[in-house]
């Protein structure tokens, strides 16, 4: 259960989860599933990650190459942008508890060890080494603060701004036909747009 709330709230599409947990559980018929995991650049130069859950890794592997180039994009060898990211545990508190003292002193009340609180917008984020996943989720929940998010994501170290309008088009529809892979777990990228660049977008 635990697993799809994670992924709900990584903004999976609701069949790709069905599948993964019917892959999962035998109730679809397949192969072994494998964890797999692709790497390529956008337009821009922007780096992007791939997890995927696959009972077939001839097609997925031809369905992602496919996307890439459609995309004006290119995959990548394995190691090529995975560099760049950090396997992290992630969570969101919003409303009247995201607030980083509060949070803080929850944490090391708890002995748990997280790596950042940061607070902006009326939003706080937690992050924390992924083995860290369960004891901070425990920890929040007995201590009724309410989790809008929690996952474990790869979060870049640095991101790569775009400052053309088609550019970020293009890297937005190729994160967006990937995520609508039957395959696809998670996407992640490096892109970060400026506020122009978004105001124009959304014209």
């Amino acid at each position: 259960a635990s697993a799809i709330v994670a992924a709900k709230n990584a903004n999976l599409p609701n069949d790709n989860i069905e599948r993964a947990v019917k892959k999962g559980t035998g109730e679809l018929a397949g192969d072994t599933l494998e964890e797999l995991t692709y790497e390529g650049y956008a337009p821009g130069g922007v780096a992007v990650m791939v997890s995927c859950l696959s009972d077939n890794r001839n097609r997925t592997a031809a369905n992602l190459r496919a996307c890439f180039t459609k995309n004006h994009s290119n995959l990548a060898a394995n190691g090529a942008v995975a560099w760049m990211f950090n396997r992290k545990a992630r969570f969101l508190v919003e409303g009247q508890k995201a607030d980083a003292e509060l949070l803080l002193e929850v944490l090391i009340e708890a002995g748990v060890d997280a790596d950042e609180v940061e607070v902006s917008d009326g939003q706080a984020e937690i992050l924390a080494p992924p083995e860290a996943f369960e004891p901070v989720l425990d920890c929040l929940t007995a201590a009724d603060i309410p989790v809008s998010e929690s996952t474990i994501s790869m979060l870049p170290e640095n991101t790569t701004e775009l400052n053309d309008v088609g550019e970020a088009r293009q890297v937005i529809r190729l994160l967006e036909t990937l995520e609508e892979d039957e395959d696809v777990q998670a996407v992640y990228s490096n892109l970060e747009l400026p506020d122009e660049i978004l105001n124009r977008l959304a014209d």
